[in-house]
């Protein structure tokens, strides 16, 4: 199992309103599975859905140097489309205004 680690988690819906952020410290396991419920729930909500990432193994691993860094899933509806990512907070780089 990996060790667990800060992840920024954006979720953001084609019907415009906007993009729902969060912040989870876990495993690339654990992080998947975050994913995969915040998808399950929006299928059960949302209903007539047509396709996307139903299974853990289906989301897309970003790999940079051997080591996944972002993740990546999405469910499309008959009325809108959502994207669903997960990026390591080590990757984000900081803004110093």
């Amino acid at each position: 199992m990996s060790k667990k680690e800060t992840w920024i988690i954006g979720e953001c819906s084609s019907d415009g309103e906007g993009v729902y952020i969060k912040q989870i410290t876990g495993t690339l396991e654990q992080v998947k599975s975050v994913l995969m419920q915040d998808s399950k729930e929006d299928r059960d909500n949302i209903g007539a859905f047509d396709y996307g990432i139903t299974t853990e193994e289906e989301i897309e691993e970003h790999t940079k140097d051997g080591e996944v860094y972002k993740l990546y899933a999405y469910s499309v509806f008959s009325d809108c489309h959502i994207d669903y990512t997960a990026i390591k907070a080590s990757v984000c780089k900081p803004i110093e205004l």
